[in-house]
């Protein structure tokens, strides 16, 4: 919509600068053609004053009306010309005015804090799984209700286990930092900040697991 109002402006601004042009070009022999009646008319004038020939002040009574014809050609231009004059300044407002307001809105939009959207983040189905079982889930857009459960092991899907910031070896086993983290971490809760994972915990403690894991390769 505001690139809309801008080209309009733009288009607006061109428009009258043109009609200004136009006016402007129109108006000169307009106000040559007057210079040269009015020097004739006082040509007639000063004939008329010195031979007192009434044919002279014809020819300048004449000469008179053609000039006012002519000036009031001009004059018509020339409110054209301080029309287009106004509207080059309106539209070049306009167009600054309309930029402000789009910076304006940028900021904005990139000074807002980021929301959290629970239970609408959306992640590819083929990327969740259950944290038990290990089995591909099906869920579209983090649909997971509080009561919903795995097909395959049956365990509960709104669980911290079945969560993508479940992570053993942080505090409260929560990546979240403003997540209310339940005690028991395989009941299904209420928690907002819930995105079903892609599967794969476990019980066990991944430092444990490593520990574990050395003490056999150098027991070989």
């Amino acid at each position: 919509m505001r690139t809309r109002g801008v080209l309009l402006a733009w288009m607006w601004t061109v428009l009258s600068i043109s009609a200004a042009v136009v006016s402007t070009v129109r108006m000169q022999p307009l106000r040559r053609e007057s210079d040269a009646l009015l020097v004739s008319s006082r040509a007639h004038a000063d004939a008329f004053a010195t031979s007192f020939d009434g044919q002279f002040a014809d020819q300048q009574l004449d000469t008179f009306q053609q000039r006012r014809d002519v000036v009031s050609r001009a004059q018509s231009w020339q409110r054209l010309q301080l029309l287009g004059a106004l509207g080059t300044f309106g539209g070049l407002f306009a167009v600054w005015l309309l930029w402000m307001l789009g910076r304006l809105h940028a900021d904005l939009a990139m000074t807002e804090p980021a929301r959290a959207t629970p239970l609408a983040l959306i992640y590819s189905p083929c990327m969740t799984g259950c944290a038990w079982c290990g089995s591909r889930l099906d869920v579209v857009g983090n649909a997971v209700g509080r009561t919903d459960t795995c097909p395959h092991c049956e365990h509960d899907l709104h669980a911290c286990r079945q969560c993508r910031h479940f992570d053993p070896a942080v505090a409260k086993s929560c990546k979240e930092p403003f997540a209310e983290v339940p005690s028991n971490k395989d009941e299904a809760n209420f928690c907002e900040f819930f995105q079903l994972g892609e599967g794969g915990h476990t019980d066990e403690d991944p430092l444990r697991a490593a520990r574990e894991a050395a003490d056999a390769l150098f027991r070989r």
